[in-house]
C-alpha cells in the first residue's frame, strides 16, 4: 500500500472516530497505558460474549471500522393489545433499537428497528489515535 493511500486511510479513521469520540476519557500519559487501555476495552468486548479476534489489533481495525455503521432489524407482529405492543417495544428498546418505520400490511404490523453498531474504541480519545499509527504517533 503507499504512503498516500495509507494516511488517505488514517484520516478517514481519524474522522470517523471524531463523530463518535465526544464523550471519550482523558488521553492515555504513554503509549504503554494506550496500549492497556485498548487490550481493557478489546477484553470488555471478549466479556460481553462478542466474537472477537484472537489477535488485538485485528479486532481493534475491525471495530474501528464499525464506528459509525447502523444495524437494522425488521419485526413482524399480529393483531395484539396496545400493551403487548408497548412491551415488545420497551424489551427491543432495552436491546438499544429504535422504532424508525412502521406500517400495517393487513394485520400484520411491519416494525423497522434500527441501532448503532456496537463499537468499544468509541472510547478512545481523538487525541489518542495518531499514536496508533506507525510512524506518526512516535
Amino acid at each position: 500500500m503507499d504512503e498516500r493511500r495509507i494516511a488517505t486511510r488514517c484520516l478517514s479513521l481519524l474522522l470517523l472516530l471524531a463523530l463518535a469520540c465526544r464523550d471519550a476519557p482523558q488521553p492515555a500519559d504513554s503509549p504503554e497505558e494506550l496500549h492497556e487501555q485498548i487490550v481493557r476495552l478489546y477484553e470488555r468486548a471478549r466479556q460481553s460474549g462478542e466474537e472477537v479476534s484472537e489477535d488485538v489489533y485485528e479486532w481493534a481495525r475491525g471495530d474501528l471500522e464499525r464506528i459509525g455503521d447502523w444495524q437494522y432489524r425488521v419485526v413482524e407482529r399480529g393483531p395484539e393489545s396496545a400493551e403487548a405492543l408497548e412491551a415488545a417495544l420497551d424489551t427491543l428498546g432495552a436491546e438499544r433499537w429504535q422504532l424508525v418505520w412502521m406500517e400495517r400490511r393487513a394485520d400484520v404490523l411491519r416494525l423497522v428497528l434500527k441501532r448503532p453498531s456496537r463499537s468499544y474504541l468509541r472510547h478512545v480519545p481523538l487525541s489518542e489515535l495518531p499514536r496508533l499509527i506507525p510512524g506518526v504517533g512516535e
